[in-house]
């Protein structure tokens, strides 16, 4: 049975007669309820005025910080409350004592010195709608409980509208129900080592193979020109088909391919030269998915040197991964769609892991296109240059990495810079007869460019 509340605190509190001339912030303090505030040792810190009319006030120069009243005596649980009517209520409805924090901001306080003094006190904080996140980090960190209103109250509702509405007995109840929550999931995650015979992992998965592995990103940069559009094309055409690229096999799964530079005709026009060079049937592309995204490219977005974050248009992409099933995702380009400072390694590496979420979330390979340093455009080649442009986060954050240059000749290279899943693929050199990359003769090694090639 409910022990409810016994006799009525009322010796620390006060009204101040009507007609009393106080006035604080330009309002009337005449019969306004007085609540004593009281520092960590006991002593009188400050007061909180209650009018019949108008809003709370402190008093003037007197700070709240650390400030509390406890509603009631003995023994049992302490319900930390943010304003009288909640712990009046608490106490009410159990005949416990209920502390008022006069503020949300003096929870985790006043929270903290009570814990200090009594380490097995049961403390379950009593949060208003709103505020139930905060609470459980404070809970978390005191081993508190916390009694929180049902769902479907209005924004900053307390336990006293609850009394009000269903009566002592359920608001009893609720607090009776306060439960400490659950620890957050570990943020760094063991990892098993004593099986890793009897259980092995799986080895790296490539859609791409040896070029562009699942579940992590890899950048493929270029100088302006180059062609880095083309043949990525030519990769999501190769792989929604199952076709080789350039000698190397693909895995046949369907292809998202956001193109965020050029506009659905290139893109289209491009296509085509690449259906008729290869012989394939446009019929045959219904696990190729283009999307023209040049009037909202943007998917990560951070202004200064804040950490930035995703865009409704990240949303949008990676709604679409899902809904398709693709294994491999095509973002062309990286300056389109990260609208960061390039050069901000914090900023650079959120929106790589934003695209790594995606990978792993899909089983896909997500292709990065990207423009390389100056250094390296200049010289049209990635001796004493980079194969990206910007900060070191760009080659770091990908797991592999593929970097095109063009000779004086209109000779192309194509490089396998970086590989964290598997051995570098060998260097080819490409020409370009037409509308499409062949590989050129000169190699010994002949790299095909379909299967049918």
């Amino acid at each position: 049975m409910r022990k409810a509340a016994q006799g009525v605190p009322l010796d620390l509190l006060r009204v101040l007669p009507q007609g009393d001339p106080l006035r604080i912030g330009g309002h009337s303090m005449a019969g306004a309820l007085v609540v004593p505030a009281h520092g960590p040792a006991g002593e009188l810190q400050s007061l909180q005025l209650i009018p019949p009319d108008g809003p709370k006030m402190n008093l003037a120069g007197a700070p709240m910080t650390g400030a509390s009243h406890i509603v009631g005596t003995g023994d049992g649980p302490l319900y930390v409350c943010e304003g009288i009517g909640a712990a009046w209520a608490c106490w009410q409805a159990t005949g416990h004592r209920a502390v008022v924090c006069f503020g949300w901001g003096n929870v985790s306080r006043v929270a903290a010195q009570l814990r200090q003094r009594d380490a097995s006190a049961r403390l379950v904080l009593v949060p208003d709608v709103g505020k139930e996140p905060d609470a459980e980090t404070i809970a978390r960190e005191l081993g508190a409980a916390v009694a929180a209103l049902p769902e479907g109250w209005p924004a900053n509702s307390d336990v006293g509208d609850l009394a009000q509405r269903d009566g002592l007995e359920a608001l009893a109840a609720l607090l009776e129900a306060a439960a400490v929550p659950e620890p957050p999931a570990p943020l760094l995650t063991p990892v098993s080592v004593l099986d890793v015979h009897s259980n092995p992992s799986p080895p790296p998965r490539f859609v791409w193979d040896g070029y562009c592995p699942r579940n992590v990103v890899t950048l493929l940069g270029a100088h302006g020109g180059t062609g880095k559009s083309t043949v990525a094309l030519m990769l999501a055409a190769a792989v929604s088909t199952g076709r080789e690229l350039f000698g190397a096999g693909t895995d046949a799964v369907p292809v998202v391919f956001a193109s965020l530079e050029d506009g659905a005709g290139i893109v289209r026009h491009r296509l085509a030269h690449i259906c008729q060079c290869w012989g394939i049937s446009p019929a045959e592309l219904g696990a190729l998915h283009i999307v023209d995204g040049t009037e909202n490219p943007e998917l990560f977005a951070s202004e200064g040197r804040g950490p930035g974050d995703v865009t409704p248009v990240y949303a949008e992409l990676r709604e679409l991964v899902r809904r398709t099933g693709a294994g491999l995702v095509t973002i062309d380009n990286a300056s389109d769609a990260y609208g960061g400072d390039e050069i901000q390694r914090r900023q650079v590496r959120a929106f790589m892991r934003s695209l790594a979420a995606i990978a792993r979330e899909a089983d896909a390979a997500v292709l990065l296109l990207a423009h390389v340093d100056k250094n390296t455009s200049r010289a049209r080649k990635a001796e004493g240059g980079e194969g990206y442009s910007g900060s070191t986060a760009w080659h770091n954050s990908s797991r592999s990495r593929i970097f095109m240059s063009r000779a004086e000749d209109g000779s192309l290279t194509l490089e396998h810079q970086k590989s964290n899943h598997g051995k570098m693929r060998a260097p080819l050199a490409l020409e370009w007869p037409g509308a499409y990359r062949r590989p050129c003769r000169r190699f010994r090694q002949w790299c095909r460019v379909s299967a049918t090639a």
